[in-house]
């Protein structure tokens, strides 16, 4: 949903804003018996509680949440005692949640990239009027010092020129942040076929397993956006890195992929590779120095339609941290 059309379904009183006052959810089923259950509405609520009519808003039946990524996905097993497998399911004393499924469903991640939660803005309200305090959402590196020789004279001094500081930090800008969402329309076929419950389950795992897709390509999108060097040895050891921190992503070109070492791997110049559908080049760095910033939380909003139909939109908000591009290559 693009910020025109989030706009114009403002307009139409199609959004809410989120609710301080109840928990996130975490049953999507539950959100979507609300949303069948809504009567349709064409106003709002002044601030003394009073349901004031307002003709410029279509009537809308359905309601909003927000479901947090700690939230666990649905059991493997279903109340009708039916098996389902949850995304690199765990073993069964190990709670699944949408976090840890975007966790393992993310090549960057798999090869040490980082997910960060965006820390949420601080609230003041002091003697006046309450304000919105943004806290920093920080990323860094750091590199290790060079420690030249320094020449010493025959009185034992010598000159040491002062070296900036071994860091590289990236801050999340709230205000290029990538919106990316998905919607699904449930039929009223569809759900009374299979059940509201089953088919949240179904919906909850696609999203866990699309987060981790959105992460790679957050990541490497903004490793080829910053146009890194082509691959190879020497400028890897100029780097500082070790052989060993190297990770290397495939993409859909299969650039640099040959004759794999060993059955069932594939290998790019020598690095352990995995492929992905995230970018057309192939990438290889060292992916513990990334890391994406992502909403603790999916926004949620069900409508129902005139069909009798459910309509999910659910959306999140991320953005990628690679404060030393430089240590990122293409293969060729």
């Amino acid at each position: 949903m693009n910020k025109t059309e989030h706009l114009n379904r403002q307009l139409r009183g199609k959004t809410f804003t989120r609710s301080t006052e109840a928990a996130p959810a975490a049953n999507l089923a539950e959100v979507l018996e609300r949303a069948a259950m809504a009567v349709a509405q064409a106003g709002h609520m002044n601030g003394a509680g009073e349901y004031v009519h307002d003709t410029r808003r279509a009537a809308f039946a359905g309601t909003n949440a927000t479901v947090s990524l700690r939230s666990a996905l649905p059991d493997l097993i279903d109340d009708d005692g039916r098996f389902t497998k949850t995304p690199t399911a765990a073993p069964a004393n190990e709670t699944v949640t949408i976090g840890s499924a975007a966790l393992a469903g993310s090549v960057c991640a798999q090869a040490g990239a980082h997910l960060l939660e965006i820390i949420d803005l601080k609230p003041h309200t002091g003697n006046g009027a309450p304000i919105l305090e943004e806290v920093q959402n920080k990323f860094g590196v750091i590199r290790p010092a060079d420690l030249p020789v320094i020449d010493l004279d025959a009185s034992g001094d010598g000159d040491l020129t002062a070296s900036d500081l071994p860091t590289a930090w990236q801050t999340l800008d709230r205000d290029t942040m990538s919106a990316r969402g998905v919607r699904y329309e449930l039929t009223r076929a569809q759900i009374l076929d299979r059940g509201r419950d089953a088919l949240a389950g179904d919906v909850l795992r696609a999203i866990a397993a699309g987060l981790g897709r959105a992460v790679d390509a957050e990541i490497l999108g903004a490793i080829v956006a910053a146009s890194p060097d082509t691959f190879n040895a020497a400028a890897v050891a100029a780097s500082g890195l070790r052989w060993g921190e190297l990770a290397a992503v495939v993409g859909t070109t299969g650039a640099g992929v040959g004759t794999p070492i060993e059955a069932g791997k594939i290998h790019v110049q020598g690095v352990p590779a995995e492929i992905s559908p995230a970018v057309a080049e192939t990438v290889l760095g060292a992916f513990d120095r990334a890391a994406c910033f992502v909403q603790p939380e999916l926004d949620v909003l069900v409508e129902r339609n005139r069909a009798g139909g459910l309509v999910i939109t659910a959306w999140t908000s991320m953005q990628a941290a690679v404060p030393e591009t430089g240590l990122f290559w293409v293969a060729s």
